[in-house]
């Protein structure tokens, strides 16, 4: 059995969820976390975040050129100047956690994780990078994740089908349809978690950046409007939903309230729709997707798990997908 290598320090550049999820993974496997953080107000949040979960990460205004570490992260919430600024002569393995059309250094990382579920962990590493797949094995190992690795940077397959489901439910909402009751017609259908408290838990920063990486054209306004209103994600306690004392998901009305009233300014006709049409709407979604990789060579039990752990599709559902 092949030892995997132990990753004694890394640093994280921004605090988005996911940084923040993976820097808690790896500081409670005993390495050696630093987040960095410019911004005074964003540092306080993370600190206070930090301290209430308990993870012992130290959080910095700058990262010191003098410091080493064995890998580095870009959260991609810093601004590309900054970032580069911040990089300077670092030399270690650079993560990407945000969607990105094509890295031009380092690979890309998304983790998906869902309740009940395995999380997945893909990793874009293109050949030239093929010395650090041990450290993909540790990550995976650190977060106990499904590990799918693939020899581009492009968007995962999981970020792919997450991004078509979410954008075909924002656009039943526009034309009338109830976030709460979305999620719930997918998940009584047997859906892991519905689209909008899986965005919750991803980051509607995170969500945003892929639906502009993937649908540039898109001009549905709901998801960019919520963004814009504050609205994180449940780590924050304020997403789709409300998380009051860091507890379940609470329907927030002002919620619908945005819907139709972005419905109005964009003089879309709204209408009632019933649950079999919500249901067989996104599942269509995820078919065409699905039959996308298909036709760009990914191999059907791949796409398969990626439909089952980065959406939480049912196995009753999956012949049909």
């Amino acid at each position: 059995m092949t030892t995997l290598p132990h990753l004694s320090s890394a640093a994280f550049l921004g605090g988005s969820l996911l940084a923040l999820e993976l820097a808690a993974a790896l500081a409670k496997t005993g390495t050696a976390v630093t987040i960095v953080e410019p911004d005074p107000h964003d540092a306080e949040r993370l600190r206070s975040l930090l301290a209430r979960a308990g993870v012992p990460v130290t959080l910095a205004p700058t990262l010191a050129q003098e410091a080493r570490f064995e890998l580095l992260c870009d959260s991609g919430s810093l601004p590309d100047p900054l970032l580069t600024a911040l990089l300077g002569t670092h030399t270690a393995p650079l993560a990407r956690l945000l969607p990105s059309a094509a890295p031009t250094t380092g690979f890309s990382l998304d983790l998906h994780r869902l309740p009940m579920l395995q999380p997945l962990l893909e990793i874009g590493l293109p050949q030239s990078l093929n010395a650090h797949a041990p450290l993909a094995h540790t990550l995976a190992a650190a977060l106990n994740a499904h590990l799918a690795l693939r020899a581009d940077t492009k968007p995962s397959p999981g970020a792919r089908l997450q991004s078509a489901l979410w954008r075909a439910a924002d656009d039943l909402m526009l034309q009338g349809a109830v976030l709460w009751e979305i999620d719930e017609i997918l998940e009584e259908a047997g859906f892991a978690i519905g689209p909008y408290a899986a965005q919750d838990l991803a980051g509607l920063d995170w969500a945003l950046s892929l639906r502009r990486l993937l649908a540039p054209n898109d001009t549905n306004p709901i998801a960019p409007r919520a963004h814009a209103e504050g609205r994180i994600g449940r780590a924050l306690g304020w997403g789709w939903y409300r998380y009051p004392g860091g507890g379940g998901r609470v329907i927030d009305p002002l919620t619908e309230d945005l819907a139709k009233e972005e419905s109005r300014f964009a003089r879309v006709p709204t209408r009632d729709f019933g649950r079999e049409e919500i249901l067989e709407t996104l599942t269509l979604a995820l078919l065409v997707e699905a039959r996308a990789l298909r036709d760009d060579g990914l191999l059907p039990e791949a796409i398969t798990a990626t439909l089952r752990l980065a959406v939480g599709c049912p196995r009753a559902l999956l012949p049909t997908l």
